[in-house]
């Protein structure tokens, strides 16, 4: 994965000039449709599938560090997301490094290879159902709330 930079959302990576790449990751895109969609409801949903990705490391034994949008194990970056919003609906792009070569020069990174987890796929269809769960609890929560005036 290689972004170009007319590509890029973060309006800080773009006046930095940074690059995001990777040589292998594993992608989870979110997209929920709303009328009007909101930017900060992206990047709660967002803030809570890293939330998601970090409880599934937990399960599999690894302690990450999660810092806004980015998790870290051992002071190494494990992934790279943005979140936006559309006309018509939110959407967030996770990626979760698989190995850690082809990163930006200077970015110390770690996959899931390096932390012994050996199906990607496996792993973010896990945090997928993890995620869709929290989503549909919360919807539950909305419905069954008595408003007050």
């Amino acid at each position: 994965m290689s972004i170009p930079a007319d590509s890029m959302l973060d309006l800080e990576d773009i006046r930095r000039g940074s690059a995001i790449s990777g040589d292998d990751l594993v992608h989870l895109i979110v997209e929920r449709f709303d009328s009007p969609p909101s930017m900060h409801l992206a990047y709660c949903m967002q803030r809570l599938l890293a939330v998601s990705i970090r409880d599934e490391l937990l399960l599999e034994g690894v302690r990450a560090v999660r810092i806004g949008d980015d998790l870290f194990v051992d002071d190494r970056k494990l992934t790279v997301s943005v979140a936006t919003c559309g006309v018509s609906s939110e959407k967030i792009h996770f990626g979760i490094n698989v190995v850690k070569s082809g990163v930006p020069p200077g970015v110390r990174a770690i996959g899931l290879n390096d932390l012994e987890i050996t199906d990607p796929v496996g792993f973010a269809e896990r945090v997928a159902s993890g995620f869709s769960r929290e989503i549909e609890g919360i919807e539950v929560a909305v419905v069954k709330t008595k408003g007050v005036l």
